[in-house]
């Protein structure tokens, strides 16, 4: 009996270190939607740059499933558990994975942070692929950063202002 409420959820799993990308094949082959963020980068070589694409949190991937499918990710390689928070498994809201998807779409340098909450300005962001999020100003030596939490997964993206109007909350 299949249980009233298992509508799927976008997990969080925690997976050996460089393999988020075949992890997550393995899973979209099984028929789980898994999504692995993933930021483009001009690296710097000492006789050349080159773009690549690098995986935006490490050791994660992140899958929707339901309840009743949801130990079937053991059965791929390199997974080693769900991450969790609160003795329970780490799930992302729709509005948190619009978030992600839109960090990845960004031209600019993102950090991810995983530190705890920092003191600051709260701002809503008035236009751009984050239009309607809200987050932290920081003073940084290099300008200001603006923070967005992604509570579910208990860190920080922090983003550079340039081309970013923001606006104030009460």
């Amino acid at each position: 009996m299949q249980p009233l409420n298992d509508k799927p959820k976008h997990y969080v799993l925690y997976v050996q270190p460089r393999t988020e990308r075949k992890v997550e094949s393995e899973l979209n082959k099984i028929g789980l939607n898994a999504f692995v963020p993933v930021k483009r980068q001009l690296r710097q070589w000492k006789d050349r740059k080159h773009w690549v694409d690098t995986v935006m949190f490490n050791s994660y991937v992140f899958v929707e499933t339901t309840l009743k499918r949801k130990n079937e990710v053991f059965n791929i390689n390199h997974v080693k558990k769900y991450v969790q928070f609160d003795g329970k498994p780490a799930s992302l809201n729709e509005r948190e994975i619009s978030l992600i998807q839109g960090l990845c779409q960004l031209n600019q340098t993102i950090e991810i942070n995983h530190e705890r909450y920092y003191k600051g300005q709260e701002v809503e962001i008035l236009n751009g692929h984050l239009i309607g999020y809200q987050g932290r100003i920081m003073d940084e030596p290099n300008g200001k950063i603006l923070r967005i939490e992604i509570v579910s997964l208990g860190c920080f993206a922090h983003v550079a202002l340039e081309n970013i109007h923001v606006r104030p909350l009460n």
